[in-house]
């Protein structure tokens, strides 16, 4: 009697090792290919009975309520196939996934796909999402992304590095134009151009602050009468040229914890002279 489930390598390398399923998915997942792929008699693509969510539960120690709710979510993105006998089959056919599940707050007009990278990604909702919500929902997982730095977005996207990589140029792109701007009503500074220097800034600070994050200091800037050079003492020189304010995360940091005026004159001051020191020539 075989006491062993036979798994393609395909399936181990590409789903379970680059960690594609969730815990609980991967419970499930693998309680069917038990009752599918490892019967005696042979591989099975289908459980070869139905598997109630009582036994379910009973097996991976998760509630029947769970169970049900991850069976259909599982079902929706094409995880796992159910026939209409109620018999069900793991997909090990990822390109069939539905990596990416959205859902259009707003628009209902916005109904054309394009795809990329393979994936059934559906690029103009996301890029309208990000445009008019500033949100999108990954893998039934809803990001706000005004409020969440990249680094920690990045581990929450179970998905191929090649998905992701698609995923975070478009909210590049779409928070560098955000915060453009911003940058030009608060400050009052037209910027022409907006060229790779200033973006691979940008790129650079969203890695470890948020879009509010970098709002928050365009913000403070505006209403430092030091760096409008609205204070007598800086002779009409200002100091918040875009290059500046994200120059690194050290700046960044500087600036969100921006001191009131009127108070530390003379630290104020220092922060000046630095400042004239870093401005670009």
């Amino acid at each position: 009697m075989k006491k062993y489930t036979r798994i393609k390598h395909e399936v181990l390398e590409n789903i379970f090792t680059r960690g594609l399923l969730s815990k609980r998915e991967m419970q499930i997942a693998l309680l069917i290919i038990r009752e599918s792929w490892g019967w005696d008699s042979g591989k099975s693509n289908w459980t070869k009975r139905l598997l109630s969510n009582n036994y379910l539960s009973e097996k991976t120690g998760l509630a029947k309520e769970t169970i049900s709710r991850e069976i259909k979510r599982m079902i929706e993105q094409g995880k796992i196939l159910i026939s209409e006998n109620g018999n069900y089959s793991f997909n090990e056919h990822l390109e069939s996934w539905k990596l990416i599940k959205h859902q259009l707050l707003k628009s209902k007009k916005v109904d054309k796909t394009s795809t990329k990278s393979g994936q059934n990604i559906n690029w103009k909702l996301i890029k309208h999402q990000l445009k008019v919500d500033k949100t999108s929902t990954f893998d039934g997982l809803e990001i706000n992304i005004t409020t969440i730095p990249m680094k920690d977005l990045r581990p929450l996207l179970k998905l191929p590095k090649e998905s992701i990589k698609e995923i975070f140029k478009e909210i590049f792109k779409e928070s560098t134009d955000t915060l453009r701007q911003f940058y030009e009503e608060k400050i009052g500074k037209k910027l022409k151009t907006f060229g790779e220097d200033r973006r691979t800034k940008v790129k650079a600070r969203m890695e470890n602050f948020s879009l509010n994050d970098l709002k928050r200091v365009i913000e403070n800037i505006s209403n430092s009468d030091w760096h409008m050079g609205r204070d007598p003492k800086t002779d009409g020189k200002d100091y918040n040229n875009f290059e500046l304010l994200f120059r690194s995360d050290i700046k960044v940091e500087q600036y969100l914890n921006l001191m009131p005026d009127q108070k530390f004159a003379g630290i104020k001051a220092w922060l000046a002279e630095q400042e004239e020191k870093d401005e670009p020539r």
